[in-house]
């Protein structure tokens, strides 16, 4: 799992505060602690079983509800590779030197990540 430091500009988020709970902010933690360099994840049942077990939600419907509610609020993006679900953090800021790469690229993936990952792999 990687390590993570929660920026304080979190709770200054107008997206992140009109969450209409605390489950789906709570959520969104979760995910930006599971997602690789990228702010790409593995959705699907993974997912939904990491929801279940980490917040206060207790059934699989709220667990779509919570994740339809932050991806309407653009805090995250669904994507598919291969028929698999994915998700994407568009905001989110790696400020590491030497990133990798977890799951599939996603479509919003910076234009400054492509570079740091092509020099990253002509290292290797």
């Amino acid at each position: 799992m990687p390590n993570r430091v929660i920026r304080e500009d979190l709770f200054e988020s107008d997206r992140w505060l009109d969450l209409h709970t605390d489950s789906a902010r709570l959520m969104f933690i979760v995910i930006l602690l599971l997602v690789d360099d990228f702010g790409n994840l593995e959705g699907g049942r993974r997912l939904q079983r990491r929801a279940l077990a980490t917040t206060q939600i207790k059934d699989l419907p709220t667990v779509l509800k919570v994740l339809s509610e932050l991806q309407d609020a653009d805090l995250i993006r669904r994507y598919e590779v291969d028929g698999r679900e994915y998700w994407h953090v568009p905001r989110f800021k790696n400020l590491r030197t030497y990133w990798s790469r977890k799951f599939p690229r996603s479509p919003w993936c910076g234009e400054r990540k492509s570079a740091i990952e092509k020099k990253n792999k002509s290292l290797t």
